[in-house]
């Protein structure tokens, strides 16, 4: 059995493929980046036709993941619990949208199942690197840009290690993308400790042996 992990996004989605057994291996990570972007200044109309071919790009992405890992038997998704602006905020729902419609259409049954696991960046960011808000903070007291992203690529690579993550994402290059991957193995983390997902990883009871009766 697999879990596929997703951090979700219009820009470029990151997403990681985990063993779920007692090795919890890294087996494959990626991202799924689309093509152009509209400005927020356009109009409305061209603002959301951007986003519906961008979110019809992620969907496809995340349905050839799901191809290629047929083994995938729970899948966790970041849900933001705000943005910085109202615009970001609804990029962000269309992104989730996309995600989670492509895994209902291909594997109906995971969100029948309740297999469907939904990660806060809070949680993520404190099971990459212990703390809920990291990074460096400058004189002004709030986290220079960059340096949370920078905190999880750490955490994530120190818990995987460096050679799982350098084969995962061998044909990975634009560091846009890698730090997409980066912040679905932070999802996948918090994923493995949800209850559900647990379950699933419990080794099975020895069945209790039968007694002749005398």
């Amino acid at each position: 059995m697999k879990l596929l992990a997703l951090d979700p996004s219009l820009a470029c989605t990151g997403w990681v493929v985990v063993a779920l057994d007692g090795s919890r291996d890294l087996l494959a990570a990626g991202a799924i980046p689309t093509v152009g972007r509209v400005p927020r200044t356009a109009d409305a109309i061209l603002v959301q036709a951007d986003a519906a071919r961008r979110g019809k790009e992620l969907a496809r992405g995340v349905t050839a993941v799901l191809r290629e890992h047929v083994e995938v038997e729970a899948v966790a998704v970041e849900f933001p619990l705000g943005a910085q602006d109202a615009a970001a905020a609804w990029s962000l729902a269309r992104a989730n949208q996309a995600a989670v419609c492509a895994v209902d259409l291909l594997r109906p049954r995971l969100l029948d199942n309740g297999r469907l696991i939904a990660v806060s960046p809070f949680e993520a960011k404190r099971a990459a690197t212990g703390r809920a808000q990291p990074g460096k903070k400058g004189p002004d007291g709030k986290v220079r840009p960059g340096s949370a992203k920078a905190a999880v690529r750490r955490g994530v690579r120190r818990i995987w290690g460096p050679g799982a993550w350098d084969r995962a994402l061998v044909h990975v290059r634009a560091d846009a993308e890698r730090e997409a991957a980066y912040d679905a193995g932070a999802n996948a983390l918090v994923a493995l400790e949800h209850p559900l997902v647990r379950s699933m990883t419990a080794p099975a009871r020895p069945a209790e042996e039968a007694t002749c009766p005398r």
